[in-house]
């Protein structure tokens, strides 16, 4: 499948999946390094339970990705801090031609 979008995905994360909690706390999948592309922008989301949070970060990733549910564990490159940050609200298009679909996470 040729990706239309192949250029935009110019940077690389490290994503641990939310799989539930357990007795120690939440629980995730092994960590996978996933291409995307980051924007660092301040904008209001809500959240799974509706309420509105902050986001300073949002990052979007191709179709090829798999669904990366609110709860999980994103590490941002170095060029935007390198640090770990929690999912607090995902969107997905589903748009159909002409438009490539896409996976938007919000980070806290």
């Amino acid at each position: 499948m040729n990706d239309p979008l192949a250029m935009f995905w110019r940077h690389w994360v490290l994503v641990r999946r939310y799989v539930g909690n357990g007795a120690a706390g939440p629980e995730y999948e092994t960590p996978t390094g996933e291409r995307c592309n980051v924007a660092s922008k301040r904008q209001v989301v809500r959240d799974g339970s509706g309420d509105e949070v902050t986001s300073s970060t949002s990052v979007v990733f191709p179709p090829t990705a798999a669904p990366i549910p609110p709860g999980s564990e994103v590490t941002l490159p170095a060029e935007f801090g390198g640090g770990t940050a929690d999912v607090v609200s995902v969107s997905v298009s589903h748009a159909g031609p002409p438009f490539p679909d896409t996976q938007v996470v919000y980070l806290e």
